[in-house]
């Protein structure tokens, strides 16, 4: 399920304009750091775009079978990366996710927190990623 429902914006563009765009933009990515980004790297941004999707298909991957084999240093260790790469390219939504998903599989490791807590809060992650992929796309 995508958390950026396209029927709905379609009526909300029509409706109101570009604002509402920017709105939900600004719960996914963070565009003044795309268009910094984008200034500072220029004809490069594309290739850029298209590693972190490669690479953050296997994070994402490896947080799950993760998060299912109850493994909280898989988790902590895809989750890091994902956290950090996400930021750098304005996937804010993402970046938050990674951050959660890390803290608490730390907590586990430290025997602070129970596995559980790692299934909450990777709820939601492949709708939020999927849906910052495709408006970061836009972006190039």
């Amino acid at each position: 399920m995508s958390c950026v429902d396209e029927s709905k914006m379609a009526l909300l563009l029509g409706a109101c304009g570009s604002f509402v765009w920017g709105i939900v933009l600004s719960d996914l990515i963070d565009v003044a750091v795309v268009e910094q980004l984008k200034g500072f790297i220029q004809d490069k941004f594309a290739g850029v775009v298209e590693v972190f999707i490669n690479n953050s298909d296997k994070y994402i991957e490896a947080i799950q079978r993760g998060v299912k084999a109850g493994d909280a240093q898989t988790v902590a260790d895809a989750a890091h990366p994902l956290k950090s790469s996400s930021a750098n390219l304005g996937l804010v939504k993402l970046s938050e996710i990674c951050r959660a998903l890390e803290a608490g599989a730390n907590d586990v490791l430290a025997g602070t927190e129970t596995l559980e807590v790692l299934a909450v809060k990777q709820e939601g992650i492949d709708a939020v990623y999927a849906d910052s992929i495709a408006l970061l796309k836009q972006q190039i």
